[in-house]
């Protein structure tokens, strides 16, 4: 077991021949990336080879604020900064023509400078700002993509300049995934509304979670529906009672269909999922489990099974058994929230069914100012 294929063997061996075979004396400098830093073969690391290390994070807000203002720059936005070219199609060359030259070919696909329009009151900082704040951890590549999205939406409804409503679209369209049209039937597309809704009730009612900034039942990606809440910006350590509100989150979906519905569906498998994983990982890699001690295990994620576990087929079942019981325990308490505040879950669902999105504005119109303490 383990070690790599033998591809991956012949490879490293002749990246180490290669690397090897260079000489103090030489003006060389080899560089490489990845974002696997963790799998790369030891001996490519030893010192002489590629022995100094630099960890570039993902953007913080400035740096996020920096790389939307470069790239609006670049499309019409209104903005007085606003440079914008059109890029020519390379033409193709026809028998018989006679060939162009080099300073030709290069002057006909000079990007042309078009005549900017300027809006009053527009302005690329303020955009730059706005959107920083809703994309915490996102790349470059993202950012860039974002404000290429938001533009392409503005060209195609045929709109002179790019908005900040097309931009804010953009940041869904990326990040969550493309609307596509409406397939479910009206009880189905109620049932993902009540789901929905119970998300946001219990993270707007727990002062340990963020705000909610958009509830959607429009289809984006492989998604029916999602409750979108603001981002931490650093990744800061959570504590139990964090971890249990986040439980409740998750299982909010799967008891508001339970309460109004009746029944319940498939449609919380990911949350599911996710709130196994949070409370097994709870218990097993961060030692904060009531009967298991202060014991921490690192879990392998290349290798599932029993070969590859690093502890005993019993403190295994007795960590089930616990997260079974801290699940439950979140299920009981997601009942009661949402059971107390059954009236405001119809009451969102139906404004949320009528108008297929909401915001946190029309979440604060119906369940009030969220607690004291709020993050």
């Amino acid at each position: 077991m383990g070690g790599g294929s033998s591809e991956e063997n012949r490879t490293i061996n002749q990246l180490l021949a290669e690397l090897d075979g260079l000489s103090s004396k030489e003006a060389i400098v080899v560089i490489a990336a990845t974002n696997y830093a963790e799998a790369i073969d030891k001996a490519l690391l030893r010192e002489g080879r590629f022995d100094r290390k630099v960890n570039i994070p993902m953007p913080d807000k400035q740096a996020r604020e920096e790389l939307f203002s470069f790239y609006l720059d670049q499309v019409m936005t209104g903005d007085k900064a606003c440079k914008p070219k059109i890029m020519k199609m390379k033409q193709r060359v026809k028998e018989g023509d006679e060939p162009k030259s080099a300073e030709k070919i290069a002057e006909e696909e000079k990007p042309d400078l078009i005549e900017p329009i300027f809006v009053e009151g527009v302005s690329n900082k303020v955009y730059a700002t706005a959107l920083a704040d809703r994309t915490p951890g996102v790349s470059p590549a993202q950012i860039a993509t974002i404000v290429n999205e938001g533009a392409l939406a503005a060209a195609i409804h045929d709109e002179k300049v790019v908005t900040l409503p097309y931009l804010q679209e953009g940041i869904d369209d990326v990040l969550i995934g493309k609307k596509h049209r409406q397939r479910m039937s009206d009880s189905s597309l109620r049932r993902t509304a009540y789901h929905e809704v119970g998300h946001a009730i219990m993270s707007w009612t727990s002062p340990l979670q963020k705000d909610v900034i958009k509830i959607s039942i429009v289809p984006r990606g492989r998604a029916g529906g999602y409750t979108q809440q603001a981002q931490d910006e650093a990744q800061e350590p959570q504590t139990d009672d964090f971890l249990f509100s986040q439980l409740c989150v998750l299982l909010g979906g799967r008891v508001a269909e339970r309460l109004i519905m009746g029944d319940i569906s498939t449609g919380a498998l990911d949350d599911l999922q996710r709130a196994t994983k949070i409370s097994v990982d709870k218990i097993l890699t961060y030692g904060m489990g009531e009967k298991s001690g202060q014991l921490a295990f690192r879990q392998n994620e290349k290798n599932d099974g029993r070969a590859w576990m690093n502890y005993s087929e019993k403190l295994h079942g007795r960590v089930e058994g616990e997260a079974k019981a801290l699940v439950d325990k979140a299920y009981e308490h997601t009942m009661k929230t949402l059971t107390e505040n059954k009236d405001l879950l119809v009451k969102l669902s139906e404004l949320l069914l009528e108008k297929k999105e909401v915001n946190r504005a029309d979440v604060e119109s119906v369940l009030g100012k969220r607690p004291t303490g709020s993050r």
